[in-house]
């Protein structure tokens, strides 16, 4: 198995998740909850048919501490700020270097360039990873925790839903 950054647990779409009762960032018991949206189009189709970005969204409400809320936000909003930030940053640069092509080719090298741009910002994501975090897509939504122990309780609430996880399991023999 893959040692993975985040520890994801992966649970059909229509599943509401059972979060354990402890705040998303602290771990401490929660006052308040937070609501948290993500789209499940896949972002290719959404970059050449940006239409779809209206459709298909899914909603996740977790437990978080009022006083973890700003730092929660900061990192959630501040980080895909910062990417978008990047990606049009470079594209207005780059635009008018691809008047000349083809509506199509210019798309997909305008494509590849915001990939090359977001390159940097896409190992930080990994190696430094949010809080927590989803990823939906098709019928199942990932849930992607910073910490493996907050994962392993979310994974045991909601086990019987599961389709994968990346959490590794020692037997109490140690094997």
């Amino acid at each position: 198995m893959t040692m993975a950054v985040s520890t994801d647990v992966t649970l059909p779409k229509l599943v509401a998740p059972v979060f354990p009762e402890l705040c998303i960032v602290c771990h401490a018991l929660p006052d308040s909850s937070t609501k948290i949206t993500k789209n499940s189009q896949h972002w290719l189709a959404t970059f050449f048919t940006p239409i779809l970005y209206l459709f298909g969204w899914s909603r996740t409400e977790i437990p978080i501490c009022r006083g973890c809320k700003p730092r929660f936000y900061l990192q959630r909003w501040g980080r895909t700020t910062i990417c978008w930030a990047i990606v049009i940053g470079v594209l207005s640069v780059a635009w008018p270097y691809f008047d000349d092509w083809g509506r199509l080719t210019k798309k997909i090298a305008l494509a590849g360039l915001a990939i090359l741009a977001i390159a940097p910002y896409i190992a930080f994501e990994v190696f430094w990873p949010r809080t927590f975090d989803t990823t939906a897509e098709g019928g199942k939504v990932t849930y992607e925790f910073a910490s493996q122990a907050y994962a392993l309780q979310f994974y045991l609430l909601n086990r019987e839903h599961v389709t994968k996880s990346d959490i590794d399991f020692v037997r109490a023999d140690g094997r």
